[in-house]
């Protein structure tokens, strides 16, 4: 089948231009399955990068295509809908294909409200049901039993269980970083393993404590594919690896550290997520020294014991404290940045300053920088802890093209936090995260 692939882009998110592994991995995983594959990337078109606009590439294409297949989070869920909507009206009478986190979580009001111009949502991994979807949709016989989709069946939503596999499905040579465009990019994306063993109550993973690391061998095998294509970006030679968390197996970790290093790569500036519980590994903390331009960022989220057990993670201020001094002593203090976050559902006044002090004291301490947020609702643990303190909430929320800065919304979604505490909150989270990337410098 002709297939095109869509990555929406959402203007609240961070404008760096990065390539969105999801359609590079998907679009590698249908091409070896014989499909043929274009990709757009939203993103690149808005910001001016393409000799012409989104609407001109896409409605170029897709009288083309067969399918449409659109890969959503929570943040541009909204604006994929809005799309869709354009493209029917427009006359597009192909399959609408919608999967990734948002599409996992919300498959029952998206089937429920908009099957009459979306054909199939997906959940789980491309490899476990795109595929046989789209070769049952290409031989016109039944699809009804493949594992992972939801679709409008007799009126009703009908969902086909699927397991998450084991074992990631690898592809020929990786991403199809043959179609990414030259000199548009800032930074490739690169995996390494996807999910985590962690159940914290705001993250949107579908698959809690759910790890699953790409065979060594394999990850050998398509970085050295992915390393030419580090040319075509714009500027400096940037790698983000996209795993939930790089540093899980902390000896496969410096394993892959070793492998990056004798593939040249020392140099590049590379992007890692981290634990606190990880980063107690002296070994690692050594592979890690050998990259001058890495850059750690580490979930911390509370800052109290208290915190880190309502959001089920298995840290201690004692914990924190330990690693951060660590970190400091073998001078990785520059290269780590941690976040927070403020205004989960369950946090007081007196919460949200305790974080905020606990950011302000590991930076004054150990010269770590921090980002501290305010909390957005996305589906989770926490979002359906906000359900029962909100009962009116539902998915359609993010149906609404700029739910996100909608202040109303922001209000009614910190429920112990008056309108006042809010403004004041967030003032001393501006003040603090401008104060630490102002005076970083005078740590390193």
């Amino acid at each position: 089948m002709k297939t095109l692939l869509i990555k929406p882009y959402s203007a609240n998110m961070d404008n760096e231009l990065i390539l969105p592994m999801t359609v590079y991995h998907i679009g590698s995983v249908l091409r070896d399955a014989g499909h043929e594959i274009a990709i757009v990337d939203q993103k690149i078109y808005a910001a001016g990068k393409m000799e012409c606009t989104y609407e001109e590439i896409v409605d170029d294409i897709i009288f083309n295509v067969d399918a449409v297949i659109y890969t959503v989070n929570t943040f541009d869920w909204c604006v994929a809908l809005d799309d869709i909507r354009r493209i029917r009206q427009n006359g597009y009478e192909g399959r609408v294909i919608v999967g990734g986190v948002h599409a996992a979580l919300a498959y029952t009001h998206i089937v429920k409200n908009f099957s009459g111009i979306i054909d199939f949502v997906m959940v789980g991994d491309a490899e476990t049901n795109l595929v046989p979807l789209l070769a049952h949709l290409e031989e016109e016989t039944d699809y009804s039993l493949v594992p992972g989709i939801a679709f409008l069946k007799d009126g009703k939503v009908k969902f086909n269980v699927c397991q998450i596999q084991k074992e990631l499905a690898i592809t020929k040579n990786g991403p199809a970083y043959d179609l990414m465009p030259d000199g548009v990019y800032e930074s490739i994306t690169y995996e390494c393993s996807r999910g985590c063993f962690g159940r914290c109550s705001f993250c949107t993973i579908p698959f809690k404590r759910s790890w699953r690391p790409y065979d060594e061998e394999y990850i050998a095998h398509t970085l050295k594919n992915m390393i030419p294509h580090l040319d075509k970006l714009e500027g400096r030679r940037h790698i983000i690896t996209t795993d939930d968390c790089f540093t899980t197996d902390p000896e496969r970790a410096v394993r892959l550290l070793k492998l990056f290093k004798e593939y040249g790569l020392q140099d590049c500036e590379i992007n890692l997520e981290a634990r606190i519980m990880d980063l107690r590994n002296e070994e690692l903390l050594s592979a890690l020294k050998e990259f001058p331009n890495v850059h750690l960022q580490v979930g911390v989220e509370a800052g109290s014991d208290k915190g880190f057990k309502q959001i089920h993670k298995p840290v201690t201020m004692e914990m924190l404290h330990a690693c951060s001094k660590r970190l400091a002593e073998v001078g990785l203090s520059k290269n780590v940045f941690y976040s927070f976050i403020v205004g989960l559902p369950q946090d007081t006044v007196e919460d949200c300053y305790t974080t905020l002090e606990t950011s302000n004291d590991i930076f004054e301490s150990y010269g770590i920088v921090s980002n501290i947020a305010f909390w957005i609702p996305l589906p989770s643990e926490s979002y359906e802890l906000l359900k029962t303190m909100v009962p009116d909430m539902d998915y359609s929320i993010y149906d609404e093209l700029g739910w996100y800065g909608d202040k109303e919304f922001f209000r009614i979604t910190h429920p112990k936090l008056t309108e006042m505490d809010i403004m004041e909150i967030s003032q001393k989270v501006f003040e603090a995260n401008s104060r630490q990337s102002l005076l970083k410098h005078d740590y390193l």
